[in-house]
């Protein structure tokens, strides 16, 4: 049987709530708007309760606590389970990105916090409450809608992004591609919760709203990170050819900071969407909640926009990330907070219920009145398990007893609260991930093509694009596909080739008639019809620099992610001794298609002035039947920088 509070209130104290003016039980709270009954010093105004979150009345309202910010409905003995899973889970981030096990590190990205996600929604009943169909098309269309927006934007910001490089054409192109896409991107994102609502869904609970608003962004952002990431998994299982950092700064992007801040923005959309407020927060304050939500969130993707578009170390980029994060989870805890304070409370029916914070059995209201936690921060089944209290019999199990607070004196008996144990959800976590990881690393062994191991003969290759200098034209080769194909017009001799001078006169350098030049003071970019990349053919002063250190110092400041591949042995600019290397780097702007890029930098140093050759374009592996001949530089557009490269010429020295 159960307990009425009408009997309850025979045995409590009937008091005026200062705030909302109810007579509610006497207690800690109100039971009917969750304000404190009795105001503490420093607490603030009691409709804020700034103090105590409705959702975990034993942390503040202004905390980065990101279980009970993230998992609203779990009760407080779940959270250790979940609390224990994403540490390991941060762990297995770490220790994969150390190891370079790339196709792990991209399973465990996109399947981590979408599974803890989906063992959330299953621990805490939303599932039940939300139904199987509206979870299942909202998910679906995230997931679609995630996939076409990456498919359709990523290779565009990734061209943009290697035009950029180096010398910085089309900088400005990056940035307005850097700033719409995040921000257009989080906007589609938050299409299956906006069309969840607009379906009028028969739950207006704040909660569901941002159940719906969470799962819809996370698979969202899944999706888009999948097909992004996905031309990694060609370059074979370990990525050698990327730093450490690089790809500890992809597994906290990818991995933790944008699942978090996808899920928080969704989540807050959602809460603010599905919102049915009571009293005098019934329509205004629920648009400005929308617009509010909604603005915030342009904010901040287009602050994680520039972010990803400037010239940032990983570690430093890593920062921002994670600190947008927390921005985004602190909005939400505040949103979940003032939502479940002020939407409209269930209807009661003068029963008692169970506490699962306190673990009283209080009057069955809106807030327990001795903790404040809000009755809605538990799901509909949930709510409706803990009503079965019962006036415990003599000699009842002790574990199932509970005291009693605003309802007469005693023992009750109630259902325990179930919750999940760390060990369950971690392996249920575990064997999820374990089987994304194995059939991720299956697809990255069939598509790394196989090793090509060259034998001359045979395979000695046609000679080199172009004449030697002051030699006869020579035929030059065509690369069959994939390769690009380089000018079919016949090569004439680097004398009769067009030269530039620098501005000072210092030195000048040929050029291929075919290029399209872009001049400036100190050197040339050289770039090709049907070839990706870019050559750079330019001066600077050498500063006592050795030319190694002039090589290093460029890679350094305009390609943060790139890797030694080799070093160029006997390496000769303008037939001086130098220094030349060959180097990886990657695109790893997380809105950006995943790109292998190639850089070839060259320089030699006389009269204190360094002249320096680049080369840089995607990676295509040479092979007998695409090269010109054997080389490791597996770069199509390294093949055309040659003449220029020996035509370079210290016309005076340096300087006054």
């Amino acid at each position: 049987m159960t307990t009425s509070s009408t009997a309850a209130q025979q045995d409590s104290v009937i008091v005026q709530c200062q705030a909302c003016h109810s007579d509610v039980p006497g207690g800690a709270f109100c039971g009917y708007c969750g304000a404190h009954l009795y105001p503490l010093p420093g607490s603030g105004p009691d409709r804020w309760r700034a103090d105590s979150y409705v959702a975990e009345p034993n942390e503040q309202l202004v905390r980065l606590s990101l279980i009970s910010s993230l998992f609203p409905h779990l009760v407080p003995r779940s959270r250790t389970a979940f609390r224990v899973t994403l540490g390991l889970l941060i762990v297995v981030l770490v220790v994969v990105a150390l190891m370079r096990w790339q196709a792990a590190l991209i399973a465990v990205s996109v399947f981590g916090v979408p599974a803890l996600f989906i063992a959330y929604v299953r621990q805490a009943g939303v599932g039940s409450d939300l139904g199987r169909p509206v979870i299942a098309w909202t998910s679906l269309t995230g997931l679609a809608l995630g996939a076409g927006w990456a498919y359709l934007t990523g290779p565009v910001l990734a061209n943009t992004y290697l035009s950029a490089l180096g010398a910085g054409n089309g900088s400005g192109r990056l940035l307005a591609q850097g700033l719409s896409i995040p921000v257009l991107g989080a906007l589609l994102m938050l299409v299956p919760a906006v069309l969840a609502r607009v379906y009028r869904p028969a739950s207006r609970e704040s909660l569901d709203g941002y159940a719906v608003g969470a799962r819809s962004a996370l698979f969202f952002t899944a999706a888009a990170i999948a097909v992004r990431a996905a031309p990694q998994l060609s370059s074979g299982l370990v990525a050698h050819h990327k730093p450490a950092g690089v790809l500890l700064m992809q597994a906290g992007v990818q991995g933790l900071a944008m699942p978090l801040t996808a899920a928080a923005a969704g989540g807050l959309i959602g809460l603010a969407l599905w919102f049915s407020g009571r009293g005098h927060f019934q329509r205004g304050p629920k648009r400005r909640a929308v617009v509010a939500a909604l603005t915030l969130v342009v904010v901040i993707y287009a602050a994680l926009g520039v972010v990803d578009v400037a010239s940032l170390t990983p570690a430093v980029q890593l920062w921002w990330h994670l600190v947008f994060a927390a921005i985004a989870l602190l909005a939400l805890r505040i949103g979940v907070h003032f939502a479940l304070l002020h939407e409209q409370p269930d209807a009661t029916h003068g029963e008692a219920a169970l506490c699962v914070h306190c673990r009283h059995v209080v009057p069955d209201m809106a807030f327990c009145p001795n903790c404040g936690a809000a009755s809605r921060a538990s799901s509909r089944v949930a709510r409706g398990a803990r009503r079965a209290v019962a006036e415990a019999p003599m000699g009842a199990a002790p574990a199932a007893l509970f005291p009693g607070y605003g309802v007469p004196p005693g023992s009750y008996s109630a259902p325990l609260p179930h919750s999940t144990s760390p060990a369950g959800l971690i392996a249920a976590v575990a064997a999820a991930l374990t089987v994304a990881v194995v059939a991720v690393s299956a697809i990255s062994v069939n598509v790394t093509p196989a090793a090509v191991h060259y034998a001359c003969p045979p395979d000695c290759g046609r000679p080199p694009i172009g004449p030697p200098v002051g030699g006869e034209p020579g035929q030059a080769p065509t690369p069959e596909p994939p390769a690009a194909t380089p000018p079919t017009a016949p090569p004439v001799a680097v004398q009769t080739y067009p030269r530039f001078t620098s501005k000072d006169g210092a030195f000048s350098v040929a050029y291929l008639p075919a290029a399209d030049v872009t001049k400036s003071d100190d050197g040339i970019t050289m770039t090709f019809d049907r070839i990706e990349g870019e050559i750079r053919l330019f001066g600077t002063p050498a500063n006592n620099r050795t030319p190694r250190q002039i090589v290093e110092q460029y890679i350094e400041k305009n390609y943060r992610t790139a890797k030694t591949a080799y070093q160029i042995p006997n390496a000769m600019v303008g037939y001086e001794p130098g220094y030349g290397e060959v180097d990886d780097f990657s695109n790893e702007n997380p809105n950006a298609t995943s790109t292998r890029g190639r850089l070839l930098v060259m320089t030699a140093v006389k009269n204190d002035l360094a002249l320096v050759a680049v080369a840089e374009g995607p990676m295509v592996r040479f092979t007998p039947r695409t090269s010109a001949h054997p080389s490791a530089v597996n770069m199509i557009i390294a093949q055309l920088m040659g003449n220029s490269v020996n035509s370079f010429t210290w016309n005076k020295p340096a300087g006054p």
